[in-house]
């Protein structure tokens, strides 16, 4: 079973202007993610939030709802 994202205007902008190897990175988390969201080795639950994830790639962090 594979799942569907969004991906709102101002991250792709921003995705947009990152260096390739960080691009890469973040578009094999995103399959990753689309695969299984709910893998607890590249997600994690949010602390506050009741259904919402997290996933780390370096300095920057997906979050799932």
């Amino acid at each position: 079973m594979s799942y569907a994202f969004h991906i709102d205007k101002l991250a792709a902008k921003t995705i947009k202007s990152l260096d390739k190897q960080t691009k890469k990175r973040l578009h094999a988390r995103l399959t990753e993610l689309a695969l299984n969201p709910h893998d607890p080795r590249i997600s994690s639950q949010v602390i506050m939030g009741e259904r919402e994830k997290k996933s780390r790639v370096g300095n920057w962090r997906i979050f799932l709802k």
